[in-house]
C-alpha cells in the first residue's frame, strides 16, 4: 500500500471526512474486489487509515503540502481584496498631494485674488 492514503484514494489532503468518503467509493468503482482484490484491498486499506478523526489528522499533518496550490488557493481569495485597498490606496495618496497643491497654491495666493476666484 502507498504510504500515502490521501494519494490511494487519489484526493488531496484534507480534513473532510465526506471527501475522503466520496474518494473512496470513486477509487472503490475503479477497484471492484472480483476483478481487483489487491487494488480493493490497497483502496479499503487507506479508507479505513482515514475513517477516523484522529487518524485523518494524523495523516493529513503526515502529507506533503502542495504549496502551488496552498498559494493559488489564497491567492484566489485574497487577490481581488488586495488589489482593491491598494487602488483605494493610490487614490487616497493622490487626493491627498491635490490637497496638499492646492493648500499650497492658497497660501501664495494674495486676498484679493482669493475672493476673486470664489
Amino acid at each position: 500500500m502507498s504510504s500515502d492514503p490521501f494519494a490511494t484514494l487519489g484526493i488531496a489532503p484534507t480534513l473532510d471526512p465526506t471527501r475522503v468518503k466520496q474518494a473512496s467509493f470513486t477509487t472503490l468503482a475503479k477497484h471492484p474486489p472480483h476483478r481487483d482484490p489487491e487494488g480493493f484491498g490497497r483502496v479499503r486499506a487507506a479508507y479505513e487509515a482515514l475513517s477516523s478523526p484522529a487518524s485523518r489528522a494524523a495523516a493529513y499533518l503526515a502529507s506533503q503540502l502542495d504549496l502551488e496550490a496552498e498559494l493559488a488557493r489564497y491567492r484566489e481569495r485574497f487577490d481581488a481584496a488586495l488589489a482593491s485597498v491598494r487602488e483605494a490606496r493610490r487614490a487616497e495618496v493622490a487626493a491627498a498631494v491635490e490637497a496638499e497643491r492646492f493648500a499650497e497654491s492658497l497660501s501664495r495666493a494674495r486676498w484679493a485674488d482669493v475672493l476673486k476666484a470664489c
